[in-house]
């Protein structure tokens, strides 16, 4: 049995059986079935709430039964993450991120460290503390600079940008947008294109800048489209039918309304 099966078969398993598959196969228990149970968190957050829970609590689990200090720090940033995208908990996720940057730190890892910032800026964010969220972004920003991860850079802007909206200051959201779409362009991350395209456009949009927000965001829907977004789709059409009737153009606003409201449930 390799790491890929096992992670399959921790994630399905009730707790008896996980135990068991851990005992028999403790020679794989470590980083790397750690960092396999990780991405299949992402992979399921956005499709599947329960598994990706599950899968959480399988990395629990591990990290309990191997001590390894690595297992225990990838173990708190997936528990942050499931308080922050599935449990709708940022306090707790701001506690779990906390103590998995620091057990990356006391490893030597920065670059590890400075990735758990991702979710905790978008985390302070929800509880409105917009200026720890700033700072935190910007200097998680820069390490993640120092390491060439064009990618988690922007991710990080991403956040920041929206923060920056929130705060109804434009220009300054349009500036961390821009700098996000400009890394995923080069990256060709059509799926961030069109996250970021969009909110780039709805930037322009709220300083009355229609023409390059209509721009923004034909191109962010094309990438949405290509990419199988549907909400995305749905939610750039929604926010075209807002800035029409914002120009008066009632026809147009109806029109992308309309199709918005046409995916599938």
């Amino acid at each position: 049995m390799d790491v890929e099966q096992l992670t399959g078969l921790l994630a399905r398993a009730d707790d008896t059986s996980r135990e068991r598959l851990l005992r028999r196969h403790a020679a794989l228990a470590g980083r790397e079935l750690a960092n396999a149970l990780r991405t299949r968190y992402l992979t399921l957050s956005a499709s599947d709430p329960q598994g990706a829970l599950r899968t959480a609590a399988v990395l629990t689990t591990l990290a309990e039964r191997t001590r390894e200090p690595y297992v225990r720090a990838v173990a708190d940033w997936t528990e942050g993450l499931a308080a922050l995208q599935v449990q709708g908990k940022p306090e707790l996720a701001v506690i779990s991120i906390d103590r998995a940057a620091a057990g990356f730190a006391t490893l030597g890892d920065a670059h590890m460290a400075a990735l758990t910032q991702v979710g905790r800026v978008y985390a302070l964010a929800l509880l409105g503390r917009y200026d720890e969220a700033i700072t935190a972004g910007l200097a998680a920003r820069d390490a993640l600079l120092g390491y060439d991860d064009q990618a988690a850079a922007g991710r990080i802007e991403h956040n920041l940008g929206n923060i920056e909206f929130r705060r109804d200051r434009y220009r300054e959201a349009e500036r961390l947008y821009r700098a996000a779409f400009a890394r995923f362009g080069a990256l060709r991350d059509q799926k961030q294109l069109a996250l970021v395209g969009n909110c780039l456009a709805n930037a322009l949009n709220q300083q009355h800048r229609f023409s390059g927000a209509d721009a923004l965001y034909q191109e962010a829907l094309a990438h949405a489209q290509e990419t199988g977004l549907e909400v995305t789709c749905a939610e750039i059409e929604r926010n075209l039918g807002a800035a029409a009737l914002m120009q008066g153009r009632y026809g147009r606003a109806l029109d992308y309304w309309n199709r918005s409201l046409s995916i599938e449930p």
